[in-house]
């Protein structure tokens, strides 16, 4: 089997502003040439007329160097997934660190390209990489010291700092994916990971007892004046979800206006999902056409909601904040934003009687089993109608 080469050699396109010409070791496989920079520097007298490096001191200490990359490929394991330009990276970054890879520089780096990109995962991944900092040290972490013991002792330190059940799943999962990055960057350049995550339990969250509100406490809320700004708020979004079979926050705020007296949007959640971009239609029932001329937005946007928050987080935060206050002040349990669409899904089921096909046609979800049929059916938006109008029906109807 060939191996790799290497060879000293002037670039003499590279030849610098005082003249000199950097000293470079070129790298070969498979046909390929990479190069590796070195800190020598060649005079034009140190070099024969074919521009081969004749000084002896230089060409003594470029050797001593294809010596030690000559012994890191050797220890390559598998060599043949590799490219020149990859041999050349494990090469440099063998010399780098050396010893091994450093998992703190690793996520540091990540989370900075993370925030420099505007990535949406930033704040979830920032203060994974603060509580390991604060954990740690701010020192190197070899990722060969990452252990099942390890990971044990900082689900520990998270526990200690008050940090939740949902924090702490959230800090570790972010820990794990990030181990998960560095190995699909580093494995196929030879680097080998022990994966501590196979024998360390991840700690588990009981899952929230979802909220079914009763038609009494809906039509509390919607009777109710707030006493706060973001009460009144939560309660316009309140109203709206309602009307609208469970729109969510992200989406009541991109709401364009209304076509043909229709609702018409991509729900974000789910767009990048599915072929059909998670598209809905739902007629405007008379119960919502007063909200659309009180909260009408600007700019073409259906509501006002964009005059307030400068985007839809701190919009659905306020709701949150809302809805707890309005909770508080009709002394009702406390509910949550997603409870709305937990309730109409609910009420229909139990109440209407309406299959779990067209409720989940209503909340815009998709039944994976019924993929290959839906292709060949038309959507009849009527459908979601007949039901957004036998739910309404059952809220305000007193014989319901």
């Amino acid at each position: 089997m060939a191996s790799v080469s290497f060879k000293i050699q002037i670039l003499p396109q590279k030849q610098k502003k005082d003249k000199t010409f950097p000293v470079t070791i070129r790298i070969g496989w498979k046909s390929k040439y990479s190069y590796i920079f070195t800190d020598f520097s060649a005079k034009k007298e140190d070099l024969t007329k074919d521009l081969n490096l004749k000084n002896t001191r230089i060409l003594d200490k470029c050797n001593v160097l294809i010596k030690q990359y000559r012994e890191i490929v050797d220890n390559i394991e598998d060599i043949s997934m590799l490219s020149a330009i990859d041999v050349t990276k494990f090469i440099q970054h063998k010399l780098t660190h050396k010893n091994g890879l450093d998992f703190m520089q690793f996520t540091k780096e990540l989370v900075l390209k993370m925030k420099q990109e505007n990535n949406p995962s930033f704040p979830t991944y920032n203060p994974m990489l603060n509580h390991l900092m604060e954990f740690h040290g701010d020192t190197p972490l070899m990722v060969n010291k990452i252990t099942p013991g390890f990971l044990q002792e900082f689900h520990n330190y998270l526990k200690a700092q008050g940090v939740g059940e949902n924090g702490q799943l959230s800090y570790l999962s972010r820990l794990r994916a990030t181990y998960n990055r560095c190995i699909d960057e580093y494995e196929h350049l030879g680097y080998t990971f022990a994966y501590p995550f196979r024998r360390f339990k991840m700690p588990t969250v009981k899952p929230r007892q979802s909220s079914v509100l009763s038609k009494g406490q809906i039509l509390k809320v919607l009777n109710h004046d707030p006493k706060t700004k973001r009460g009144q708020i939560a309660k316009q979004a309140f109203s709206l979800t309602l009307f609208t079979l469970g729109t969510n926050a992200k989406d009541l705020y991109g709401l364009k206006h209304s076509k043909n007296n229709r609702i018409e949007y991509e729900r974000a959640k789910t767009k990048e999902k599915r072929t059909d971009n998670a598209f809905i239609s739902i007629g405007i029932q008379p119960e919502l056409k007063p909200y659309l001329n009180k909260y009408k937005g600007k700019e073409g946007y259906m509501f006002s909601f964009r005059d307030t928050y400068k985007d839809s987080k701190d919009f659905n935060k306020a709701i949150s904040f809302g809805l707890r206050a309005i909770s508080k002040e009709l002394q009702i349990d406390e509910f949550e934003y997603y409870d709305v669409r937990r309730t109409i899904a609910s009420v229909m089921r139990n109440k209407l009687g309406i299959s779990k096909d067209d409720i989940a046609m209503c909340l815009n979800h998709v039944d994976m089993s019924h993929k290959t049929t839906d292709y060949y059916i038309e959507i009849d938006f009527s459908i979601i109608d007949r039901c957004n109008r036998n739910f309404l029906d059952w809220l305000f109807e007193s014989n319901c």
